[in-house]
């Protein structure tokens, strides 16, 4: 199956380079993994150095990966922290995170990339993040005695490694020395198939959430444009959830709003302000006495929603909506935000929780939406309620970074 597999690799990035002359995205896709190979070669090795290399797939898994990046180099500097990612959303991101010693994109898993990469990288332990198994790296990887670690790991019974056709590839994944994975299904799948080497640790992101809780980040700006009111804010939002959200956003009067998109280009915002039919002003505007007093703050910069959760009373996390996955709910839930979401979250472990445990609302239109806002944003009682619900899951779930870190440390010396 693995000669197979390889062939179909090798047919694909043949695909993707003839349609690469008719689509922009998939050419700018390509134009970058080229661009981060040809890096390689500015990447200064120092034979004695020891290299720690993090794959994450995307912005998601990078946010699980930071917790323990940062937790080892804090406490051993002079390790190479590498990180590659196989998605752009991920790399733009990751290429200016300060613990870092060098980002890459991950070569598409041929045989060939993969002897480039790794004689490139010379990395002496291996991170995969959730589910990134990559065949030829993990094979490559083990037949080199590299020790490979999974992080935050969590899979489902009916993934493709646990079906019948799926067996030489999960026979591939058993290479990996150990899993830190995030809950109790997860361990029994794997011993359930023969992989003892587990550990249940947790999500490695409630850590992250709670670091950004701890630093007391201020902005004053948005604290004298909410001022004295309660305020609702609406993170990491797409046009499919403006449909749910707008319509009752337009006709509220004595709460401030805070909407943070997704995405902060020109064509993103102008989507958003077209449909808005009362004041706002952009957080990169925000500074005449007027401009305070608008309905709508919009937030047109990336990087600082996760640090103003803070200021919010209620709010909605976009992306559960449409097709691109729920954004981040943990970020809000440590500051104790009840949190309103959309119909598709079924992927995702902590907001089954916290809707099960009631501190989240799922919504699946624009009626239910303004709904469940009228009877939140009312009550300061049932604010209160359901806000410390979120908190408590956080801070009841934390430790997962400590836990690696304490299992992998005699492999981090120097």
């Amino acid at each position: 199956m693995l000669f197979i597999y390889n062939f179909l690799i090798e047919i694909t990035i043949l695909f993707l380079r003839i349609l690469s002359f008719f689509s922009i995205k998939i050419k700018f896709f390509l134009d970058e993994h080229t661009k981060s190979l040809k890096k390689f070669n500015e990447f200064k090795i120092n034979p004695k150095d020891k290299r720690l290399l993090f794959h994450c797939a995307s912005l998601g898994e990078f946010e699980q990966a930071k917790p323990l990046i940062q937790k080892i180099k804090s406490n051993y500097p002079g390790l190479k922290i590498i990180i590659s990612f196989f998605s752009p959303s991920g790399y733009q991101i990751g290429k200016n995170y300060k613990f870092v010693d060098f980002v890459c994109y991950l070569p598409f898993d041929s045989k060939k990339n993969v002897t480039l990469f790794l004689k490139s990288i010379k990395p002496s332990m291996v991170f995969l993040i959730k589910y990134e198994f990559w065949p030829n790296y993990i094979d490559q990887i083990s037949r080199q005695n590299i020790p490979i670690f999974s992080i935050s790991t969590r899979l489902h019974k009916n993934q493709y490694i646990f079906k019948p056709y799926g067996n030489w590839l999960f026979n591939i994944i058993k290479k990996i020395n150990h899993f830190f994975v995030q809950n109790e299904t997860t361990k029994n799948l794997l011993e359930k198939n023969g992989v003892e080497n587990t550990s249940l640790i947790g999500d490695t992101r409630m850590d992250r959430v709670i670091k950004t809780w701890e630093s007391k980040n201020t902005f004053p700006k948005i604290e004298k444009f909410i001022g004295s009111r309660k305020c609702f804010i609406a993170g990491s939002t797409w046009k499919e959830d403006y449909k749910v959200i707008l319509s009752k956003i337009n006709k509220i009067t004595k709460t401030k709003i805070i909407i943070a998109p997704h995405k902060v280009d020109s064509k993103s915002i102008k989507t958003l302000t077209s449909m808005l039919n009362k004041s706002y002003i952009f957080y990169s505007s925000l500074k005449e006495e007027i401009d305070f007093k608008k309905s709508i703050l919009i937030i047109d910069s990336i990087g600082i929603l996760s640090k103003i959760y803070k200021y919010g009373s209620l709010c909605y996390v976009g992306g559960g909506m449409g097709k691109d996955g729920l954004h981040n709910i943990l970020e809000p839930s440590i500051f104790g935000l009840p949190i309103i979401i959309g119909k598709n979250y079924s992927k995702f472990l902590e907001a089954k929780d916290l809707i099960n445990m009631g501190g989240v609302i799922s919504v699946k239109n624009n009626e239910e939406f303004e709904k469940t806002f009228e009877k939140i944003i009312n009550d300061n009682s049932l604010l209160s309620k359901i806000g410390k619900i979120n908190k408590s899951y956080v801070l009841n779930n934390k430790g997962a970074t400590d836990k690696i870190f304490s299992a992998i440390k005699q492999n981090l010396y120097l």
